[in-house]
């Protein structure tokens, strides 16, 4: 149980001087973190592919349990839309980065408020494209809580732009206009 501090005594007896000695090991057991391994890029966990056309709401826990952790999720988008990527529930001072598909050659944004307060990026993808991003969760200054987790809120909205198309046919009876629906 996470918050606990199990001590395990060991006893190391000398009979021929007659002598114990008593030692404690502390013994703290951290929560389990069910997306890890996930500390870069190429092992990025795939919070959801890129679906056509189609809004898509994700929310997970998870945890930055030691001072070199970092957590990257992979995001796929099928643009154009908005990607909002929120970072809450925070147990210390954790930063969020958005990155392009290239990685760490392609920083998008940064949300880096202090203290426990919530991060949030909102990203504006214009292309008519499918791409992945990614996102980067980390303590800022090494910080972390092998016990407490937090909480990141995925939420992509394609922008659906349907106009009807008016095209012109050449036709041997002569040119139309027609308009597509």
């Amino acid at each position: 149980y996470c918050g606990t501090t199990y001590f395990i005594l060991l006893k190391n007896v000398n009979p021929t001087q007659g002598t114990t000695q008593t030692f404690y090991i502390n013994c703290p057991i951290p929560n389990s973190d069910n997306y890890e391994p996930n500390n870069s890029c190429s092992s990025a966990t795939n919070l959801f592919p890129a679906l056509y056309n189609t809004s898509y709401r994700n929310t997970i826990s998870s945890y930055i349990s030691t001072a070199s952790d970092q957590d990257w999720y992979l995001i796929g988008l099928d643009g154009p839309g908005t990607l909002a990527i929120n970072l809450s529930s925070l147990p210390a001072n954790y930063d969020l980065e958005l990155y392009g598909f290239n990685c760490l050659s392609q920083w998008i944004d940064g949300s880096y408020n202090t203290g426990q307060a919530s991060e949030q990026i909102v990203y504006n993808y214009t292309t008519f494209a499918s791409t992945y991003v990614y996102a980067k969760v980390y303590g800022n200054n090494n910080v972390y809580s092998s016990c407490d987790d937090y909480v990141l809120g995925i939420n992509w909205t394609p922008t659906v732009s349907c106009t009807s198309p008016t095209a012109s046919v050449n036709h041997p009876s002569g040119t139309s206009s027609v308009t597509m629906t």
